[in-house]
């Protein structure tokens, strides 16, 4: 390979890897380690989504449930970003956090990014995040969970619920995104921002419990480090890319999936899903296993270890063993976003209608197990 790559893949490694912000060679599981609030050490565990998926999301959301809609996919959004925020016990402390957050932020979500902060004598009025190409925007449009990512963020970082996000464009792929009270938007006459509390309730020991590494299952199988290693991924100035589509994949708080999933109707998920995965099935056209690609695909992105068993040659059976921040308990949705993904992928390779049923999902020792059934 180029040195080029050999350079980019080194940057990524020094900057990510050696400095524990992200631990990507453990099968099935992404994880940031940290200290929680309670003191107790924790593994943040993430996946990786492409950004597609939540571009497609805004779509198939304002067509079909409008405005109110697009404020349930930002509400989603603030609720996982406060508590990104929390579980990772981010640094309150002006100085440092000034300078980490374009560092932290500006790794996986853009080509770069600067802070600035407005203040009235030692109040801060607002913070400005000037964005190069950030992820989840296209054109004009930026998806909303990322903008209700920034104000939970933001709120938990100034201890101030009540902030939130909105965005202005000032370039080709350059962005300015506001975080202030209602009030300072409303005085500086900005109107596009949306009002939501923080949602959800998280309970971090439980989320510790469920979250955890489990030796026993993750000693083989695919990993980000191995796919990069066979440049099915490649690390380029702040994105994570699939080389084979060039679609940017970003990190993905687990407990956000599930706000997600529990915001909006499993069908609109599942289509955003199925329609980024079904045009990179087309491109994969002819591939000799996807069944394969995919297992060691959704393994390496942290959704736990996967593994596919063959009942006849129409119908299979998939594992996620490990799956992250799953519980019977706290989501009635059916996984929509993984069932969408493997429909779309194989239906496009396969070129035929491959249908993905959730089958069922169980706490073993501790570990989340799902299942689901791919046939067609």
């Amino acid at each position: 390979m180029s040195q080029e790559f050999d350079r980019i893949k080194e940057f990524f490694i020094k900057k990510i890897i050696l400095v524990n912000i992200f631990k990507i060679d453990i099968p099935g599981y992404l994880i940031t380690t940290s200290y929680s609030v309670e003191g107790v050490k924790l593994a943040m565990r993430t996946i990786m989504i492409p950004d597609r998926f939540l571009i497609n999301l805004e779509d198939f959301v304002e067509k079909e449930l409008g405005r109110e809609g697009i404020e349930r996919v930002y509400a989603a959004g603030k609720g996982d970003g406060y508590y990104v925020a929390r579980i990772t016990n981010f640094p309150r402390d002006e100085k440092i956090y000034s300078s980490l957050i374009p560092s932290f932020f500006g790794t996986l979500y853009a080509n770069g990014i600067t802070l600035r902060i407005e203040k009235r004598e030692k109040n801060i009025l607002a913070i400005e995040l000037n964005v190069i190409e950030p992820a989840g925007a296209e054109k004009d449009r930026y998806s909303h969970w990322i903008l209700g990512a920034w104000a939970g963020f933001f709120s938990y970082i100034l201890g101030d619920e009540e902030i939130e996000c909105t965005i202005k464009k000032v370039d080709v792929g350059k962005f300015v995104l506001i975080n202030a009270k209602p009030d300072y938007l409303r005085i500086n006459k900005i109107s596009n921002f949306i009002k939501s509390p923080i949602l959800g309730k998280l309970d971090i020991l439980q989320y510790y419990k469920n979250n955890k590494v489990q030796t026993d299952i993750a000693e083989n199988g695919a990993t980000i480090k191995k796919l990069m290693n066979e440049h099915v991924l490649t690390y380029e100035a702040g994105k994570m890319i699939l080389n084979k589509d060039q679609c940017r994949y970003i990190p993905f708080e687990s407990f956000g999936l599930l706000q997600l999933e529990n915001s909006l109707p499993d069908d609109i998920i599942l289509k955003a899903s199925y329609k980024y995965f079904f045009e990179l099935g087309n491109i994969y056209k002819g591939l000799r296993d996807p069944y394969l690609f995919l297992s060691r695909l959704f393994t390496a992105l942290g959704f736990g270890i996967v593994k596919v068993i063959k009942i006849n040659n129409k119908k299979y059976e998939v594992i996620f063993g490990g799956y992250p921040w799953f519980s019977l308990e706290l989501s009635d949705t059916k996984i929509p976003f993984v069932r969408g993904a493997w429909a779309g992928f194989l239906s496009g390779v396969l070129e035929r209608n491959i249908e993905v049923l959730f089958l069922n999902g169980e706490l073993i020792n501790g570990t989340n197990n799902l299942s689901i059934s791919v046939e067609g």
